[in-house]
């Protein structure tokens, strides 16, 4: 299958979990090429080679604090030099901090709103510059099903940063729907991946799991990259605004 076939791809948050799965994905259906931002660089070396022996993808990773702007611009910059254009693009960097409540001063709240959020909001203005010349884009959030339902207590700054990811996805699509630019996003509940240790469910057992889930499992990070992979594609075509559940049934819409 080579749905993706002459496209290109850019991922934030691609050196590990789902979004580097999303990236495996993708370029198994025919990926031309993806860039794939995070901070570490061991890490991040490593997952580019990995997807590029998986699938034979051209894939480079550009080292990026998402947290500042500086570095999404030269992310961007780095990419116009690597590959021709941007079709699609994945915001998946994210942080889930634990903390009490009222041991969240300014300072941690606008560290991860920095992350989360507003990263999100910056490569989306980087992309579209790319995007809207060429009147094609595919824009996918990767948000939480904290932002639908509240995660927990200790995860308030996560859970607004995520809610926000949601309401400005369908802002975006609005805007850019007349460029044929199809923003989306999808809301994981608890995934298989490093961030969802601080879930107090994650190490439960299976019968309380069977319990909180109505499939009866915790998610794989596969789970996503399917979802991820069809709003990426021309399948989606139609689709713009809508932020999909994916979390086994602990939340439905």
């Amino acid at each position: 299958m080579h749905k993706f076939e002459g496209k290109y791809a850019i991922a934030t948050g691609g050196t590990d979990g789902l979004t580097k799965e999303s990236v495996i994905r993708m370029a198994r259906e025919g990926l031309s090429g993806a860039i794939i931002a995070g901070r570490n660089e061991e890490r991040g070396i490593k997952a580019a080679e990995e997807i590029k022996n998986l699938t034979g993808c051209e894939c480079y990773y550009v080292q990026t604090d998402v947290s500042k702007p500086e570095d999404i611009v030269n992310l961007f910059k780095v990419a116009k030099s690597k590959i021709p254009t941007i079709h699609i693009l994945v915001n998946g960097a994210g942080v889930c901090p634990s903390m009490p409540i009222e041991t969240i001063d300014a300072q941690e709240w606008d560290r991860v709103m920095n992350i989360n959020l507003r990263s999100m909001h910056l490569c989306i203005l980087e992309a579209l510059k790319f995007m809207k010349p060429q009147k094609y884009g595919k824009i996918i959030n990767v948000s939480s099903a904290a932002g639908r339902i509240g995660g927990t207590e200790s995860s308030i700054a996560y859970s607004a940063s995520k809610g926000g990811m949601i309401t400005a996805t369908k802002c975006y699509a609005k805007a850019y729907g007349v460029y044929n630019i199809n923003v989306n996003g999808i809301c994981p509940g608890a995934i298989k991946t490093n961030m969802i240790t601080d879930f107090t469910y994650t190490n439960a057992p299976e019968s309380l799991i069977k319990q909180i889930i109505p499939l009866g499992r915790l998610g794989k990070v596969e789970d996503c990259s399917g979802v991820i992979s069809f709003l990426a594609s021309n399948d989606s075509d139609y689709i713009t605004g809508c932020s999909i559940d994916i979390n086994g049934g602990v939340f439905m819409n």
